[in-house]
């Protein structure tokens, strides 16, 4: 089979975008020595100081078509420049590191293929610092996860201002809370359930709906009430893609509410209990959407960037939104840990590459890139192909 321009150029990765490296790839390393030299001596000492942490220099290459080309590029620039932390830099010769960038350079030939040149160095850091540590590993991923919802039960225990005597603020959190589990109602039907608990968050969702007025009475039956619907979602789902989509499903609840007044302290209540259930909901979710994705099947590293994309706007609206302390801490660990988790995924997970092919059968394309037909159905699927008899013009495959 002739060389194709995958076999020429090789995929690697740094903070999850991927990029192709062209050509040499270099490394610097060695150890590093103090000399100690001494008036009117002919002799020197020379002291061994360690290792010196490696320095990766090469060509990254990146590639797409029209204004996928501008947003890639400008993406991968965004990437270089705007994290003062260490990134994972997945390298196709030599493995996974965390590195500084440094300074670069990029020429466009955007006349010629809609290609960015850009020449990289990366500097790798201290390994006792970061790279000796398993980061992003499930466990921590999931502990990250328990303790959230165990900040959020507390938090609502603490903060929940009691409702029984203000009509209008009773009123008010039992229409949020039905609205909640109204909600859940509607978004668990759409997926294939875990027969088992169907009957679990269908008795669970009755008792809240018949008992609505003792639920939201006291700061613990709210919270033990808001804690049982999660416990139980979280493992309705048949597979964690579903689980995924439950849950950002309730990344925005509450946004669309009306702003109150709070020109009195009962409207002042009536908001922050507002504030305290939804700020409990949208991040009991989003820490159930992070550990979702340590089970999902990633397709393509651009399937890894979309998650990690709708991730990060879900973090950004956390951080902006009313947190204490111990939940934004945890938060920031978690938006660490998922994100390493998504980085050490793309190491073995395909890339998306477009090509220009001639009128052919796609089944032939797929035989020529890949020698077998495994590959057919993603390859439908990336292009959005209906007909498949026969293809042309742009479209995109996977990398091996």
């Amino acid at each position: 089979m002739t060389d194709t321009v995958l076999d020429k150029l090789h995929p690697a990765s740094f903070r999850g975008v991927s990029f192709y490296l062209k050509g040499e790839a270099e490394r610097q390393g060695g150890r590093e020595s103090q000399t100690f030299k001494y008036p009117k001596r002919d002799v020197r000492e020379i002291e061994d100081m360690g290792k010196i942490p490696p320095i990766f220099s090469f060509e990254a290459i990146i590639t797409g078509i029209g204004d996928d080309y501008f947003a890639k590029r400008d993406n991968f620039i965004k990437t270089l420049e705007d994290l003062n932390t260490p990134g994972l830099l997945v390298h196709p010769f030599y493995g996974s590191f965390y590195v500084y960038p440094k300074p670069y350079t990029v020429i466009d030939s955007i006349n010629e293929l809609c290609v960015a040149r850009f020449n990289l160095i990366f500097e790798v850091v201290n390994v006792s610092e970061k790279n000796n540590i398993i980061v992003g590993s499930d466990s921590q991923i999931s502990t990250n996860a328990n303790n959230i919802i165990s900040n959020t039960n507390s938090n609502i225990q603490k903060k929940y201002t009691l409702v029984n005597k203000i009509s209008a603020n009773f009123n008010d959190m039992k229409n949020k809370v039905n609205k909640f589990v109204d909600k859940i109602d509607t978004i668990t039907k759409s997926i294939n359930q875990v027969t088992d608990l169907i009957n679990d968050l269908s008795s669970t969702i009755l008792d809240i709906r018949s008992n609505i007025n003792s639920k939201i009475s006291t700061a613990n039956n709210l919270a033990a009430s808001i804690t049982g619907i999660f416990n139980t979602i979280q493992f309705i789902a048949q597979n964690p893609l579903d689980k995924f989509n439950i849950m950002s499903q309730l990344f925005n609840f509450g946004q669309d509410d009306i702003l109150i007044n709070k020109n009195t302290q009962i409207r002042i209540d009536r908001q922050n209990n507002r504030d305290l259930l939804n700020n409990s909901i949208q991040v009991n979710a989003t820490a159930l959407a992070c550990e979702a994705l340590l089970s999902i099947t990633f397709k393509s590293t651009d399937d890894i960037n979309s998650y990690r994309q709708i991730l990060e706007d879900q973090f950004s609206n956390l951080f902006n939104s009313i947190l204490d302390d111990a939940t934004y801490d945890e938060l920031i660990d978690l938006r660490n840990n998922i994100n390493s988790f998504l980085d050490s995924q793309t190491i073995n997970t395909p890339n998306i590459v477009s090509i220009t092919t001639n009128t052919i059968p796609m089944t032939v394309l797929a035989y020529n890139y890949y020698e077998s037909l495994d590959n057919l159905d993603d390859l439908i699927n990336i292009n959005n192909i209906i007909d498949n008899s026969f293809v042309s013009g742009a479209l995109n495959i996977l990398s091996q």
